[in-house]
């Protein structure tokens, strides 16, 4: 009997698991918020912790250190998933189709509400990639005429960040069919087949119709934000400005331990939906300061860091 209970109670947890990571799968991301692609302490100490925290200095004294680095995404499902949710079908596209198109399923997109026939069908497809080219400038002073063991740093990081959906539309049927009438405008005649877009593509950067015959003057207005383009969405910026002031109270040949504080300024761009995946560069938030301790010994790097977001 207990062997049993057990049995139930792991087959219960495994199906709420899956249940979790179904439902994961099916939420849509409105803002996709990355950690600052200027955050990186390999890569700032890489070639460069041999030329700080000297045990045999001048009193005053520094070093600048200069890093590149490549980065890219490499999961675009997961990426997709968060864009368009349950829209996804098979093999990851999106399908649009019209009101009059033949077995049309629910998650297909309704043509008609982006001014093309009912019978049009197409098929979208999008690969999302984010990579970044980056280059680290790192300044360093030891501040040990004034105080033992005082520091500060600086750094600032360059970034150039693509984000690119590799958006691509295959039109399965471009459609005849005419707008009816009072579908669009009160026009009796309705709206003729070359009044309205030729694809998807065009209502998803912006372009809007203008009928010939508009009996009540009615302005018909294009996607205004979240345009999906064909083209990468591009940022270089500085993604922000950290600088850090520590102090090593134990520092010799065994190890070190420490404190400091850090503080960053944001300095790249915030989001403004005008494009669907557009490129962000540095920290959303306006700013934030770290309180750590540090423990540098010989087997290697150890942090406690307390982030105070401001």
């Amino acid at each position: 009997m207990k062997l049993s209970s057990q049995k139930n109670a792991v087959l219960w947890m495994l199906s709420l698991f899956s249940w979790i990571l179904n439902a994961g799968n099916s939420l849509v991301t409105p803002q996709i918020a990355l950690r600052s692609q200027g955050v990186n302490n390999a890569r700032r100490l890489a070639g460069w912790a041999d030329q700080i925290h000297l045990l045999e200095h001048t009193p005053l004294y520094g070093s600048l250190a200069l890093a590149a680095a490549y980065t890219r995404s490499f999961n675009s499902n997961d990426l997709q998933h968060c864009l368009f949710g349950n829209s996804l079908q098979q093999c990851n596209h999106i399908v649009v189709s019209g009101s009059d198109v033949a077995g049309r399923s629910k998650q297909d997109w309704l043509a008609d509400y982006f001014y093309l026939p009912t019978d049009f069908q197409s098929i979208l497809a999008f690969n999302p990639v984010i990579d970044n080219f980056i280059i680290d400038p790192t300044v360093y002073f030891g501040l040990d005429e004034w105080i033992k063991g005082m520091y500060f740093t600086l750094y600032f990081p360059i970034v150039h960040s693509r984000w690119d959906l590799q958006f691509q539309e295959r039109v399965i049927s471009a459609g005849v069919a005419h707008d009816p009438p009072g579908s669009v405008t009160a026009d009796v005649t309705g709206l003729p087949r070359q009044d309205l877009l030729n694809n998807f593509t065009e209502y998803a950067n912006g372009q809007t119709i203008a009928p010939v015959n508009n009996v009540d003057n009615i302005i018909f207005g294009g996607l205004e934000y979240a345009l999906i383009r064909s083209q990468k969405n591009i940022k270089t910026r500085v993604a922000d400005i950290r600088a850090t002031m520590g102090i090593d109270i134990i520092n010799n040949d065994t190890g070190r331990f420490g404190l400091y504080l850090e503080g960053a300024a944001p300095t790249g761009n915030k989001p403004e939906a005008c494009y669907l995946f557009e490129a962000i560069v540095g920290i959303i938030f306006i700013g934030s300061l770290v309180l750590a301790s540090v423990v540098n010994t010989i087997s290697g790097v150890q942090l406690m860091r307390i982030i105070i977001p401001h």
